[in-house]
This record gives C-alpha cells, sequence and structure tokens, in this order.
C-alpha cells in the first residue's frame, strides 16, 4: 500500500506547495465572523469536473472560508468532500444538494440525506427545513418563476441574487433582483445569495456569499443563512441588506494562477486515487 500512501501525499503536500500560501483567517465584522463562502459548487464524480481534493485546493486558492458542495439530486459526493476535508484541514464544507426537477431548482444546505425532487417546491422546502438544512431558490430567472409562488417565497430562507454566469444588467441578472426584491417583500428575512454554481470549469467563487456567523461550523453557516444575515457579492458589488453591505470586507475574489491550474488538478486526482486504493478491502481482509 505504499504506493497508495504516495499517492495521497502527492495529492495533499504537493497540492499545498503549489498554492504556497497559508490559508486567511476569516475577518470579523458587526460582533460576527464574516465568512467568504460559495454555496452552489459541483464535484465529480458528480455533476462537476473537479475532484474533491482539488476542490479543496481551488477554494483555499480563491481565499473561500467555506463551500457547499451540491450536486445534482444527491448528497453523497458531499458527505465525501466534507470527511476529506476535516482530514487535510480544508475549509469548511457543508453537505447539500441541487434538488433538481423540471420546473425549480432547490439548493439545500446542512443536510443529512437526498431530498426527493419528484414532490411540489414547497414540500421540497419543508424536507430541506426537516433535517435542519437552509433552502435556497437557485438561479432563479424568469423560466422558474411560475415555480416561486408567494407560499414558497415565504417558505424558503434565501435567493440566488448574484450568479458567476450572469451579468446583473442582463435580462437574467435583473428577474434575479426582481425575484429577490418580490421574496423580501413578503419575507423581510430572506437570505441574499451569491454563488458561482460552479462545474469545474473556472468560476469556483467568482461569484459568493459573505456569511456573518456565530463561528466558521457548517451549523454556524447554515444558521445564519436562515437567520438572513448574508450579503451576495459577484459582478456588479455587493448585494443585501444595506446595514450588512456596510459591513462587507474588502478583501475580493482571488483568481487562481492559469499556470498552476493543471498540475492542481492533477495533484488533486492523485490524492483521490491513493484513497480509493487504501480504501481497498485485502486479499483475506
Amino acid at each position: 500500500m505504499r504506493g497508495a500512501a504516495l499517492l495521497l501525499a502527492l495529492g495533499i503536500a504537493g497540492g499545498a506547495l503549489l498554492d504556497g500560501r497559508a490559508p486567511a483567517a476569516p475577518l470579523s465584522a458587526g460582533g460576527y465572523v464574516a465568512l467568504q463562502a460559495d454555496l452552489h459548487v459541483h464535484t465529480f464524480f458528480g455533476d462537476g469536473t473537479l475532484s474533491p481534493l482539488h476542490l479543496l485546493l481551488e477554494a483555499r486558492r480563491r481565499g473561500l472560508d467555506a463551500v457547499a458542495v451540491t450536486n445534482h439530486n444527491q448528497v453523497a459526493l458531499a458527505r465525501f468532500t466534507r470527511a476529506l476535508s476535516r482530514l487535510v484541514g480544508g475549509p469548511t464544507v457543508i453537505v447539500g444538494e441541487e434538488v433538481t426537477a423540471p420546473g425549480w431548482h432547490l439548493i439545500g444546505v446542512g443536510l443529512r440525506e437526498t431530498v426527493d425532487w419528484k414532490r411540489p417546491l414547497v414540500d421540497a422546502v419543508a424536507a430541506v427545513h426537516a433535517q435542519g438544512g437552509a433552502a435556497i431558490l437557485a438561479h432563479p430567472t424568469r423560466r422558474y418563476w411560475p415555480a416561486a409562488t408567494d407560499d414558497v417565497l415565504v417558505a424558503l430562507d434565501g435567493t440566488e441574487v448574484r450568479h458567476a454566469d450572469t451579468s446583473p444588467s442582463s435580462a437574467r441578472g435583473r428577474a434575479l433582483v426582481a425575484l429577490y426584491e418580490r421574496g423580501r417583500a413578503l419575507h423581510p428575512g430572506l437570505a441574499a445569495i451569491g454563488s458561482s454554481d460552479d462545474h469545474g470549469l473556472g468560476g469556483l467563487g467568482r461569484s459568493r456569499t459573505v456569511v456573518f456567523a456565530r463561528g466558521s461550523s457548517e451549523e454556524a453557516i447554515v444558521e445564519a443563512v436562515r437567520a438572513g444575515r448574508t450579503v451576495a457579492v459577484g459582478r456588479g458589488g455587493a448585494y443585501g441588506d444595506p446595514a450588512l453591505v456596510a459591513l462587507v470586507p474588502a478583501r475580493a475574489p482571488s483568481a487562481a494562477p492559469a499556470v498552476t491550474t493543471g498540475a492542481v488538478g492533477l495533484l488533486g486526482w492523485a490524492g483521490v486515487a491513493g484513497l480509493l486504493l487504501l480504501a481497498r478491502p485485502r486479499d483475506g481482509a
């Protein structure tokens, strides 16, 4: 098993050497810890191309304190990535799911198990809450508006108002803001969420959420989202409750050095291979 251990060491130590920077300490603001979070991220073996270890390295490189792994209609890879991050000392990983139905997409964060998509949206929100999680409407452009009824908006914890692939000045961007404003009129504590929806194409953290939490744990972040203590940050600047926007730290999203991206990816996959080989039962076991 020495070869497997070497692969794992390459994935962890090699990636850290390439990064060359210690993770920045979270900033404090307004009596809370102001955490930089991307609450809508995909990873392999799900819907993304980044391995779990590669995702953790990229999250640190881009100054993220927390990420929610939200593959479509499954949570297995999110649980694995959380365990891996705890092992290697990575960012806080929140177990999530993009509950994906034909007429709506819902981000559930802070989950223990999968939420069935074959149910009305308001029932899916309730299922997220039954697990102690937070329910966030994903990229609610006009095609998804019919599902966003008043009872859904009142039940939600947040909606995405900044998205990495959407300019705030575009029709899609204006639709996100309009849906959020409609929801906030019904539910003043609705959280403004910025997400990358990254599938491994370089957008990780390009839009993000500043979460004003009582700590950096998964539970503290979910509690802050449910309480509406968030600001969406991305193209077009910060958005949300003006009192919270005024507290947003000036730390800007950082881009990954392009020259290292491929190498970090290879090292990340080396680490995954090492973990899989180490987990294989030996003959006679």
